[in-house]
């Protein structure tokens, strides 16, 4: 009887281990990109100020500059934030809160917390699925990895494009998909959207990104024992699928 279960658990040691190594590098990367951007903004912070001491620029034009440094600030705040909801999932003590949710709930509420952003870039959100669709998963997580995704789509959209979220049971999964007809990605950029070393992205509103996000993401996909895949063609659009289990495995 031991040596039958020693496959099943050979395969979880090497699931943890792989794990491991990818909380490792996906830290490293924070750590680097934190430090990174912080001495960046002081950096600036520094300079203006000494610049305005030495009387090298005048008041009006360091004035000018506050905005694209408060704009600094507020993207490190943002960094700063993400990175502490994925180290929350981190911890030995954290448990995932599995419940039955009606998906159309979920999505009513993302409508709502971003409903300001879609009517200021004038794009709309659209439903397409089951109003009684239902998904056994973690409320939190859920939610975390679909504002993500729609904070991109309406980034990378044009005023009066559509952002579509679709919802549907499969044989063995539930397929959540996020499909804008934005600028897109070629196809070789895909490969390093979950890469620190990727590009920075610029939305339809010279609005900048560098794909942070995707990587707390891609780990929370993986906590909820899903898989999530990108399609993207530049000047068509982008396309998100993730893939989760039907039941808590």
């Amino acid at each position: 009887m031991q040596r039958q279960h020693l496959p099943s658990r050979k395969e979880e040691l090497i699931q943890e281990i792989e794990q491991l190594r990818t909380s490792n590098e996906l830290k490293n990367g924070w750590i680097s990109m934190i430090s990174h951007h912080f001495k960046g903004t002081f950096s600036s912070m520094v300079m203006l100020i000494d610049a305005l001491e030495n009387d090298s620029i005048s008041r009006t034009d360091f004035i000018d500059l506050l905005p694209q440094l408060k704009s600094d600030a507020e993207k490190n705040i943002k960094l700063i934030s993400e990175a502490g909801v994925w180290m929350k999932t981190l911890q030995e003590d954290y448990e995932m809160v599995y419940e039955e949710l009606v998906f159309r709930e979920v999505y009513d509420q993302l409508k709502y917390k971003f409903h300001r952003g879609l009517e200021d870039k004038k794009v709309k959100l659209n439903f397409v699925g089951e109003d009684n669709l239902r998904l056994i998963s973690d409320r939190f997580l859920l939610t975390f990895i679909l504002e993500r995704l729609l904070d991109n789509a309406i980034k990378y959209s044009h005023s009066g494009q559509t952002v579509h979220i679709r919802a549907e049971n499969t044989d063995h999964s539930t397929r959540v998909t996020v499909a804008d007809r934005g600028v897109g990605m070629s196809a070789q950029m895909l490969p390093s959207i979950f890469s620190f070393d990727g590009p920075v992205y610029q939305g339809t509103r010279g609005e900048m990104g560098l794909g942070l996000s995707l990587k707390i993401v891609k780990s929370f996909v993986s906590l909820l024992a899903g898989k999530i895949e990108f399609a993207s063609s530049v000047g068509e659009g982008t396309e998100v699928n993730i893939y989760l289990p039907l039941s808590k495995n």
